[in-house]
This record gives C-alpha cells, sequence and structure tokens, in this order.
C-alpha cells in the first residue's frame, strides 16, 4: 500500500490569501498618520521625538553614524495648530499621484522606490547640511514625497491639474515650478529657513533618475529575487526527497512486519513526515 492510500495522507487544497485588495499608498499614509499622532502624544507628554534622536541631524548621520535617522525622519511630521499642513500636504499629494506610480511599478517596487527616494533625500540634507555646519533636525516625507511627484510627472507630462488647487497648469510646468522654487530657496538659504529643501531636490533628482533608470535597478532585484527562488526549490525538493526516502523504508518496514513493528517514535515521524509532504509536494 502506498503512503498516499492511506487516511492520514489525503491530499488537501492549499488555502489563498489575496492582496489584490491592498495598496502600498494606503499602508504608507495610515502608517504616517499613526505616526504623526503617536508623535503628538509625545509632545503632551513633553518630549520631541525630532530632537531626540529621531529627527534627520547632519552630525548625527555623519558623526555619530546614526543612520536608522535617515529612515525614522521620514515618518514624523512638524506639528500644526489647528491643523497639521504639513503632514495634510504631503499624505494629499501621495494620495493623489502615488496610485499611478505604484500601479505603474508594482506594490513592492513601488514601496521600494518611495524608501529609496527618501534615503536619497535624507542623503542629500546630510550632505549639505553637514559641509555648511548646518545641523538642524529635518523631518517629514516630503522627500520621498517629491520622488513620487517628479516619477508620476514624467509619466503625464501633459496631464492638467490645478496649481494650489486654483491654476490650471500642465504637470511638467507644476512640477518644475516647485523644483525651480526649492533650487530658488536652497540657492539664496542653504539652511532653509525650517524649509529642507536640498532633502526635496535630493527626492526630486532620485525620481527623476528613477524613471530613466530604474529598470535596471528593478531586473537586478528580480534577478536576486529568482535566483533566490530557484535555490530554495532545489533545497525543498532535495529535502523532500530525503524525507520521502525515509517515509519509503518506513513503508517497507511496515510491509515486512506489520505496523505494530514501528514505534511509537517511528509513527509519530511517519505522520509528520507525511503532513509535510501532503502539503509541500504537488
Amino acid at each position: 500500500m502506498a503512503i498516499a492510500d492511506r487516511d492520514w495522507y489525503r491530499k488537501q487544497e492549499p488555502r489563498r490569501i489575496s492582496v489584490s485588495s491592498w495598496s502600498v499608498v494606503k499602508i504608507l499614509v495610515a502608517v504616517n498618520v499613526a505616526c504623526f499622532l503617536v508623535q503628538a502624544m509625545a509632545y503632551e507628554a513633553g518630549w520631541d521625538p525630532a530632537h531626540r534622536g529621531l529627527g534627520m541631524k547632519p552630525d548625527d548621520v555623519i558623526g555619530r553614524f546614526h543612520v536608522w535617522q535617515l529612515f525614522t525622519s521620514m515618518f514624523l511630521h512638524a506639528p500644526g495648530n489647528p491643523i497639521p499642513w504639513h503632514l495634510v500636504f504631503n499624505m494629499f499629494v501621495l494620495w493623489m499621484f502615488g496610485p499611478y506610480v505604484e500601479q505603474r511599478l508594482g506594490k513592492w517596487s513601488f514601496f521600494r522606490f518611495y524608501m529609496l527616494a527618501g534615503l536619497a533625500a535624507g542623503l542629500a540634507y546630510v550632505v549639505f547640511g553637514f559641509l555648511r555646519a548646518r545641523f538642524n533636525p529635518a523631518i517629514g516625507a516630503s522627500g520621498a514625497i517629491m520622488g513620487v511627484l517628479v516619477y508620476f510627472t514624467m509619466m503625464n507630462p501633459n496631464a492638467i491639474v490645478r496649481f494650489m488647487f486654483i491654476l490650471p497648469m500642465k504637470m511638467k510646468y507644476a512640477t518644475l515650478l516647485i523644483v525651480g522654487m526649492d533650487l530658488y530657496f536652497f540657492a539664496i538659504s542653504p539652511a532653509g529657513h525650517g524649509v529642507a529643501n536640498s532633502a526635496h531636490l535630493g527626492g526630486a533628482l532620485f525620481g527623476f533618475l528613477y524613471y530613466r533608470y530604474g529598470h535596471r535597478v528593478d531586473r537586478y532585484f528580480t534577478d536576486l529575487e529568482i535566483k533566490s527562488k530557484v535555490h530554495a526549490k532545489k533545497k525543498r525538493s532535495a529535502d523532500l526527497d530525503r524525507l520521502q526516502a525515509q517515509v519509503d523504508e518506513m513503508l517497507e518496514k511496515i510491509s515486512r512486519e506489520g505496523i505494530d513493528g514501528l514505534s511509537p517514535r517511528e509513527r509519530k515521524f511517519l505522520t509528520e513526515a507525511g503532513r509535510r509532504l501532503r502539503e509541500e509536494r504537488p
């Protein structure tokens, strides 16, 4: 009797979980809002995350190697009274233009793009801030948002938007105007007067470069993923072959001596092995 004929070795259909309903944009908006609420509670308790190791300070990142600030700062926003405009504007732009970029890149590629855009923005702020001895902490998702905005503009340069919610304008001109303003204010005041213009420019440049050359980055990660899956599949197949050989030996023992010839330990192993083979073998 083959192992597949036994009662405890009945093939079952694996459970499938659909992820089509979720999007990276929605998750990023939710995470940013949640972080802002936690940040607001911290302010009420007398603790300022931006100045307590989570904001991005050039001297900390370079001098003390606090590299986590490049990431934690992306999820902090300036408080507002009564409306947190910093958070509202960033999330509005992400909500408006992010889904189109996500649809083009795919979920995981978009998430990687967003995080890398934020990292590029942070590095730009840190480098220019350190060179000019400007060590004020920077917070906000604006750098990553600028990357999304520029990428969308490269996709749809002639799309019509209402600049400042009033003036109809092609996307390419609106984005050029925004980037031009950042360039102007960065040129006249690298410190930024409370605005991290260098971070905005770093994110914008990354969005432009990723649109032009990002397919190479995506292909690199895709190749790594394929190689990893192939290696894992070969290893799993080899493990299952060894397991099947052990099961076959036990089945031969049952044929010779009967089921009572198996020790309790062997019976337990045979049950668990059968379950694993049933679940993992096609």
